[in-house]
């Protein structure tokens, strides 16, 4: 029950954002990460990556700016939120987000196979110039994402 609600609140977050795709207006990162560090439940206590850090997860194009917080590695759980320059540096950024959660995937699956569920249904979403990544098994995530977004 609560993986089907996860995944009607990500297709409503999905869907929400299509409808509004067109008036993306600035988003307070400090807020975002903030909230969602403060009201996601996360297992593991997250720790926020430097600069050298972020670009080798990522690989962060020129001009992407963003924090990244990861768990100990006894967890999948992670949260990154980017700003691109444009719109289509965001949607190189959201490829470059999917890569790592695939790489991820294939890390957790040879020895904590329990987090490949969080790994499948993780958010990543770009919303304009900026992505949003979270990996948590909280149901209410994507509603606490959401709020930032309208």
């Amino acid at each position: 029950m609560k993986r089907f609600i996860m995944g009607l609140s990500i297709f409503a977050l999905g869907f929400s954002l299509l409808a509004c795709s067109h008036q993306t207006t600035d988003i307070s990162l400090d807020g975002l990460i903030e909230d969602m560090l403060q009201n996601i439940e996360f297992q593991d206590e997250l720790v926020e990556l430097d600069v050298g850090g972020i670009d080798r997860l990522y690989s962060l194009g020129e001009g992407v700016s963003g924090r990244v917080f990861i768990g100990s590695g006894a967890t999948a759980e992670e949260i990154a939120v980017f700003e691109a320059g444009s719109k289509q540096a965001a949607r190189q950024m959201r490829e470059y987000a999917l890569s790592h959660i695939d790489e991820q995937k294939q890390s957790f699956a040879g020895y904590l196979p329990r987090e490949l569920k969080k790994l499948d249904e993780a958010i990543v979403l770009q919303y304009g110039k900026y992505v949003i990544v979270c990996v948590t098994d909280d149901a209410d995530a994507s509603g606490i994402i959401e709020a930032h977004l309208n």
